[in-house]
């Protein structure tokens, strides 16, 4: 960018690379240099003002905002709504790590229905709580957990969650740190997720597994 005067006024050059604090003190030197010329340069100012702005105008327009990351929202999910989540979780036992998806459904604080897909000789089964009984949903059929053919980990594992503890932990209900009997549950950080402050990780752990649990969304149905 070029700012000058016609006739014999000498012209200030100052590329748009110029750092705006170096912009600044060669527009400075030179007025102060041209003041004892007399009043005729008198135009300078205005020009050089002008030059400031546009300065000014790039640097704020161009310049990339910093990355920030998106506040978690300051109220939770109240304890008795209806709700809907999709989770991801690894299992860790004695005989390894196993990751699993869980879609999980809140009806209300007496019945959940949990659809869960990985391995753990599952494939993909339907779970249905309502109070302290749970079944598998088979072909329509409501079949008891103890009735399912599955090894003594995989049944110990399904029988020993504590649904109805966790559900609650899942949006963020309970001390950060707590624990239900033999579970432990620790909230590892926190997001934004349907206007609510909710868990994204979420770790629980008895003496014989461990879940790992990354929040990925969330529907809330009621807030009654």
């Amino acid at each position: 960018m070029t700012v000058g005067m016609m006739d014999d006024t000498p012209r200030v050059v100052i590329q748009l690379s110029t750092p705006l604090p170096t912009a600044i003190r060669t527009l400075a030197t030179t007025a102060s240099a041209m003041a004892a010329t007399g009043l005729r340069y008198w135009r300078l100012g205005s020009y050089g003002f002008a030059l400031l702005m546009a300065l000014s105008g790039c640097v704020t327009t161009h310049k990339a905002p910093p990355e920030q990351a998106v506040p978690p929202a300051a109220e939770l999910v109240p304890v008795n709504a209806a709700w809907r989540m999709q989770a991801k979780a690894a299992v860790t036992t004695a005989n390894g790590v196993e990751t699993v998806s869980v879609s999980w459904h809140r009806a209300s604080s007496s019945r959940d229905t949990l659809v869960i897909s990985g391995p753990l000789g599952l494939g993909a089964r339907t779970l249905i709580r309502e109070g302290s009984e749970l079944w598998w949903l088979e072909r329509g059929r409501r079949v008891p957990v103890g009735d399912l053919v599955l090894d003594r980990q995989h049944l110990a594992l399904i029988a020993s969650l504590p649904l109805p503890q966790l559900a609650p932990h899942l949006i963020g209900h309970g001390l950060t740190h707590s624990r239900y009997e033999i579970w432990h549950f620790n909230v590892m950080s926190w997001q934004s997720l349907s206007g609510y402050k909710v868990p994204r990780k979420l770790h629980v752990k008895s003496p014989e597994l461990s879940l790992d649990m990354v929040i990925l969304s969330l529907e809330v149905e009621s807030a009654s």
